[in-house]
């Protein structure tokens, strides 16, 4: 939607004009991937750029007048693998929590544009003394190598789990824990010795180096670029209109989008080549 329609101006009966009724928006969030949408306690609210992201729409669809976020979004935190049932069983209107884009997801919801540009990567132990692997033929095939007889995990439901399964049938040589619900499982198999590696996108990744000091993030990319999108009820055309239309001025607005990235970048993932680009039907 191009110009955007302001609150009073909604279709009557339609999903925005229901949603303006009840007087909130329902958004899936994760609980705990730090810098993407996290719990924190201490401000008693969730935070991070998938949450600052929902704000926007909430703005949207109630107004630059709204009486404010605790009356217009109600989170709802969801694991992995219970965004999309999230939608399908109507417990919320949109998920926003790193749901990339893929053929398969897009048979079950719907899902927006590009809101963000991640690549798939793994955490590893921080070893200074690790043998120099030049002589690799690729810096995936370095990084698999050194992994070897070791233990990799990613989250069920992911796109990186898909990453890891491709990647054990070209490489060999390692194991995947796979059947943890949150990232943040992950991390605590990490660092409790029981798992060697975590594999998901970058943007995901980074808000565990702050939780774990002896973790790095590696160079290489093992999977290719991945997009962000909003999840939604599939065939709801006027929510979809409506989302795709926050989003675009979002990515339109270079000071905008760089305001809202900057709040949450950091050193190993800054902002440069994460915005995403124009899509395809606005061409």
């Amino acid at each position: 939607m191009d110009p955007l329609p302001g609150p009073g101006s909604f279709p009557p009966g339609g999903s925005l004009q229901n949603i303006l009724d009840r007087g909130y928006l329902r958004v899936g969030v994760s609980r705990d991937t730090q810098l993407r949408g996290a719990w924190n306690p201490v401000e008693r609210q969730y935070e991070g750029f998938d949450v600052d992201i929902a704000r926007r729409i909430a703005d949207a669809l109630f107004g630059p007048d709204n009486a404010g976020e605790a009356d217009t979004i109600r989170y709802v935190p969801v694991s992995y693998s219970e965004r999309l049932p999230a939608i399908e069983n109507r417990r919320v209107d949109i998920v926003i929590s790193t749901l990339t884009y893929t053929e398969a997801r897009a048979r079950r919801v719907g899902l927006s544009q590009a809101y963000f540009t991640a690549h798939p990567r793994l955490l590893t132990r921080r070893d200074p003394t690790r043998a120099s692997t030049a002589s690799q033929a690729s810096p995936v095939a370095a990084a698999f190598a050194d992994l070897a007889e070791k233990r990799v995990c990613a989250p069920r439901a992911t796109t990186s789990l898909a990453n890891l399964r491709q990647k054990l049938v070209q490489f060999g040589g390692f194991e995947i824990e796979g059947s943890l619900n949150e990232l943040s499982d992950c991390l605590v198999a990490f660092q409790q010795g029981t798992v060697d590696a975590v594999a998901a996108n970058d943007a995901s990744l980074v808000g565990m180096l702050e939780q774990d000091a002896t973790a790095e993030l590696g160079d290489a990319e093992i999977g290719g670029q991945e997009y962000y999108s909003v999840g939604f009820t599939r065939g709801d055309t006027e929510l979809a209109g409506f989302v795709n239309g926050v989003l675009e001025g979002i990515r339109r607005d270079e000071a905008v989008w760089a305001g809202l990235c900057e709040a949450w970048a950091v050193a190993e993932m800054p902002c440069e080549g994460s915005r995403p680009p124009e899509p395809q039907w606005s061409r």
